[in-house]
């Protein structure tokens, strides 16, 4: 069935922080207006009517002053019907919700996430599955509350496992395209794979995150999978929130020859730059070495022929 997010989890070399923290208040705001952000402008051409918005709507014309004439068709019988519209599909995502939970627990937990995810028919470590979590606005991986779950659930217009992939299928396509949707999935997986309470993501997470998210807008060059070697031959233990969030500027814009320390990078960039800089100088040299090497075996090669050769024609006389 594959491994669920927490599979992927490692102690992060991290110092904690107290949930009252003033600055974990403000990321766990940005997070959340981030992924509001995402589904406000994600514009899904949905076939059904919307049930959660339809009440306000209907509610809105009758009490608007400037309302056309139109607004009389709107009577008691339609705000009933939209009424109980509404209600069906609430008791519709809550039976969803139900399905799912832990039995000790208000809560969807791995167990859950893993039965979900198997019924959508995506892999647990999938793209898909962190837009879900980003769709929901979780805050722990293969944990979903049921507020997170009736909300996200509601703000997708999904009452059923099919529609629910219909959306996040969608939403994956429009994350291809759109850039500024992508840069805020971006910013959110730093927070949804940070350990309670820590600052610092762990770097086995960070390495898991940054290659999950990049399986689409893969930086040119090869650039990601150099900066995950340079990480784990420098032992470096976490990443900190501005090298997360950095990292997609520097990836689109990485060029050795034209990388100025004197810019505004975090630390770790210039290390990065140094040593692929000496890597690259070790490995052509070590290219030019080997091709003097070919060419001195070529001429040997060559002298031995034509020694053989003579030797053959002293021979013949």
């Amino acid at each position: 069935m594959g491994n669920c997010f927490t599979c992927l989890k490692a102690e992060a070399s991290a110092s904690g922080v107290n949930q009252n923290d003033p600055e974990s208040q403000k990321i766990s705001h940005e997070s959340r207006l981030e992924t509001e952000e995402l589904l406000q402008t994600t514009n899904l051409q949905n076939t059904k009517t919307n049930h959660f918005d339809s009440i306000n709507c209907k509610k809105s014309l009758v009490t608007n002053g400037s309302a056309n004439s139109n607004c009389s068709l709107i009577d008691d019988k339609l705000m009933i019907q939209s009424e109980k519209e509404s209600q069906l599909a609430d008791n519709a995502i809550n039976k969803l919700f139900e399905e799912y939970k832990d039995k000790s627990e208000d809560a969807i937990l791995t167990e859950g996430v893993e039965r979900l995810c198997h019924d959508l028919n995506f892999a647990p470590d999938s793209f898909h599955i962190l837009v879900l979590a980003f769709c929901l606005d979780a805050k722990q991986m293969c944990y979903f509350t049921k507020q997170e779950f009736i909300h996200g659930l509601k703000k997708l217009n999904a009452t059923t496992i099919n529609e629910l992939r219909q959306r996040l299928l969608q939403i994956v396509d429009k994350l291809e395209t759109d850039v500024d949707l992508f840069k805020q999935l971006y910013r959110f997986a730093f927070h949804f794979g940070l350990d309670d309470g820590a600052r610092i993501l762990c770097l086995d997470m960070a390495m898991s995150l940054w290659r999950l998210v990049y399986s689409i807008h893969k930086p040119p060059d090869n650039v990601l999978e150099r900066w995950l070697s340079f990480l784990v031959k420098e032992n470096i233990r976490g990443i900190q929130r501005d090298t997360w969030m950095m990292f997609q500027n520097f990836s689109e814009s990485f060029d050795l020859n034209s990388y100025d320390s004197d810019e505004a990078w975090p630390s770790l960039f210039d290390d990065f730059v140094e040593y692929e800089s000496d890597r690259l100088k070790k490995l052509e040299l070590k290219e030019q070495k080997q091709e003097e090497d070919d060419s001195n075996n070529n001429i040997r090669t060559l002298l031995n022929d034509e020694q053989f050769n003579n030797s053959d024609s002293s021979l013949a006389k």
